[in-house]
């Protein structure tokens, strides 16, 4: 929606002369409207919240237990989630090749890739029964192809229905109608629905560090109290940013004008 979008800062300006910051030791009264809002709206039963894509990506993991993922997604470089990126000898040189959360098989020691829906499934196949969860980026945007994506990111999400394991969908930078769809992963089918889902950056317009996870009700019923609070969480600048991002979104009707962005894209390519 680009940078200063009149609108938010118009929003936001008013928020910040009313409250500007609020920790997690006092009450934001607006927290409860705006959870309900973000549920209804992405169709999940619970939200929590963080103050970025890493730390989204660390709660979704923290709260499915030990998921492997797929090699090729950034979801951030803090030390729980280290281990979800493609191997480097950085990480091992800081002492963080641990067990609990891996980008590739076991037994083989194949890193993941992204596409090589073929290994997902061998790993899957051998290992479910000790597989928490499968943390992704749906679509990258970097392929050959869309549509190798979306086959891929389906894939994936059907090998985890088949075998019991969570699927987790990271929207964080792909999120918010970056790919003509509000999430990207509404491209594999009406009938997908990530057990979590986090989102952040665009969601907030560049306006505030914030990132959410949402996600079904067993599931996020893991979490306990302050078992994932963020000093900075859901303070009122950060609602209301995330507020006005999707009034934006609707009002502009952004995501009808990507679509047609692209048509004429793919039409310039074919001519």
């Amino acid at each position: 929606m680009g940078h200063g979008h009149p609108y938010m800062k118009k929003k936001m300006l008013e928020q910040l002369d009313k409250a500007h910051l609020l920790n997690i030791c006092a009450h934001n009264a607006g927290w409860g409207p705006f959870g309900e809002m973000m549920c209804m709206r992405f169709g999940y039963d619970k939200v929590t919240t963080a103050s970025s894509g890493t730390e989204s990506g660390d709660v979704a993991c923290k709260i499915a237990r030990k998921p492997p993922r797929v090699g090729s997604s950034y979801h951030g470089l803090g030390m729980g989630i280290w281990g979800l990126m493609d191997r480097s000898t950085q990480r091992s040189s800081y002492g963080l090749d641990g067990t609990s959360v891996l980008n590739f098989n076991p037994t083989t020691n194949k890193a993941l890739e992204y596409l090589d829906l073929e290994g997902m499934r061998a790993c899957l196949e051998e290992h479910h029964e000790t597989v928490a969860a499968v943390i992704m980026e749906c679509l990258h945007g970097t392929s050959r192809s869309s549509e190798d994506e979306i086959r891929y990111a389906r894939g994936v999400y059907d090998l985890c229905k088949k075998y019991g394991v969570l699927f987790i969908a990271d929207e964080v930078r792909q999120g918010a109608g970056q790919t003509g769809k509000l999430l990207s992963f509404y491209h594999c089918g009406e009938d997908m629905k990530p057990d979590i889902v986090t989102m952040g950056k665009s969601i907030m317009g560049g306006w505030y560090p914030q990132t959410f996870i949402l996600g079904t009700k067993d599931v996020m019923s893991l979490v306990g109290p302050n078992a994932c609070g963020y000093t900075f969480s859901r303070t009122p600048p950060a609602l209301v940013a995330a507020t006005s991002a999707l009034e934006v979104i609707d009002n502009e009707n952004l995501l009808e004008r990507a679509t047609q962005i692209r048509e004429k894209w793919r039409a310039i390519g074919s001519s």
